[in-house]
């Protein structure tokens, strides 16, 4: 179909699997990446880090899979986690050179609450992230303006540069980075929003606005004069003051750069820059699928969760796989 132009919305959430036996209480995590459109909330399917049909005792007699000397990206299953890296990371004193031979988010996975599935195995989540933005291109990568929202998730910049290369080349493309303040409350949010309401007013009545959407195009110019960059990280953000009560401390990165674009069209992509379609498609799975709903924990478990499922499922790892990408690729 035409698409003259679509904003879209990409985020990951993570899932905590039940666990199966009594004696072992650790959680399986499952992550998900999905993407929806700004204007109509078409969810572009969501892709779960989860793959049933790989047996992971099976390919301990694979020689591809001995093979621990390969670096990570040249291995033949280097899409998903091992036994052997789940091995390494339960002993208590791992090998320091085997250790630095794998990578940092390995050792993330699996800890005294978390384990691999017990059924399938579990694709490493930058693959799957790789792969969920090159079906979306695909899907809409002929669009004439394509406009990409997504959350600050590790390595999620180049895969975006990976499957719309062509896109961001022929400047079809534009992606930002928004990062929000999760961590308030409903009261603080309010106020921040009120605060937000008299300063845009005030704008108008002096003058310096004739109308509210002007007065939010002004705030939103003056953030470009006060680039923030850490020595931490390269990457320069910009703040959007403009707080609603579902998005508060809004900053954004634009992963195609912005020292040759035109200013009012950095400070259109800024004021339209927003993770909520998503984020409200997420909201609605939680709590419309009691089985995704987030555990209840406590001081006493030490990390070990269990959600209470209005349907029990004999095999939760493999009902994630099946119907997840399923029913909620609309």
């Amino acid at each position: 179909m035409d698409l003259p132009s679509i904003q879209l919305s990409s985020d990951r959430q993570e899932y905590t699997v039940n666990w199966t036996q009594r004696k072992d209480k650790r959680n399986v995590v499952i992550s998900a990446i999905g993407t929806a459109e700004k204007f109509s909330r078409y969810v572009f399917g969501m892709d779960v880090s989860y793959d049933p049909t790989v047996n992971l005792n099976e390919l301990l007699e694979c020689n591809e899979y001995q093979n621990a000397d390969l670096k990570m990206f040249n291995r033949r299953y280097a899409r998903i986690w091992t036994l052997r890296d789940y091995l390494q990371e339960q002993k208590s004193k791992p090998d320091p050179e085997l250790k630095d031979k794998l990578q940092k988010d390995e050792f993330s996975v699996v800890d005294d609450s978390k384990k691999l599935p017990s059924k399938g195995t579990q694709v490493r989540s930058e693959y799957t992230m790789y792969a969920h933005f090159i079906r979306l291109e695909s899907l809409i990568g002929h669009a004439k303006d394509i406009r990409l929202f997504v959350d600050p998730e590790m390595g999620i910049d180049k895969a975006i540069c990976n499957a719309f290369q062509h896109q961001i080349k022929d400047g079809y493309c534009k992606a930002l980075i928004v990062k929000l303040n999760k961590g308030l409350t409903v009261d603080t949010r309010r106020t921040m929003v009120a605060d937000t309401e008299i300063m845009l007013q005030e704008l108008v009545d002096n003058g310096r606005a004739f109308s509210v959407n002007h007065a939010k195009r002004i705030v939103a110019l003056d953030s470009l004069k006060s680039p923030e960059v850490t020595n931490r990280h390269p990457r320069v953000w910009f703040n959007v003051p403009i707080h609603k009560i579902n998005e508060v401390g809004k900053r954004v990165f634009f992963i195609n750069g912005y020292e040759n674009e035109d200013k009012e069209e950095l400070v259109t992509w800024m004021l339209q820059a927003t993770l909520h379609p998503i984020d409200s498609f997420f909201q609605v799975v939680r709590r419309r699928v009691s089985i995704l709903e987030r555990p209840m924990q406590s001081s006493s478990n030490k990390g070990r969760l269990w959600t209470c499922l209005l349907i029990t499922f004999l095999d939760q790892e493999t009902w994630l796989a099946h119907n997840l990408q399923g029913w909620f690729a609309v």
